[in-house]
């Protein structure tokens, strides 16, 4: 039985990753929305090149930050926790 819904959040930049659960999908959704959109608005008010993508079902996102030479990408994703 699943016990946490897990929000992943990974970075094309970094070999870290970063991890929260919740005990609900919803409330995964959630966190996913908000926080794709507060990062996103973090990087235009720092004045980078930033856009965002949201899945339809709310458990996939990612932001994109251009630069001249390369881009930067951090995807956000819903899992399911087990025993």
């Amino acid at each position: 039985m699943d016990k946490y819904v897990a929000v992943v959040c990974t970075y094309s930049f970094e070999t870290t990753m970063d991890v929260y659960l919740f005990s609900t999908i919803q409330e995964g959704r959630k966190f996913l929305e908000e926080w794709i959109l507060n990062e996103h608005q973090n990087d235009l008010d720092c004045g980078f090149n930033s856009e965002y993508y949201i899945e339809s079902d709310g458990e996939y996102g990612r932001i994109e930050v251009h630069y001249a030479d390369h881009t930067n990408v951090t995807e956000v994703k819903i899992g399911l926790v087990h025993d």
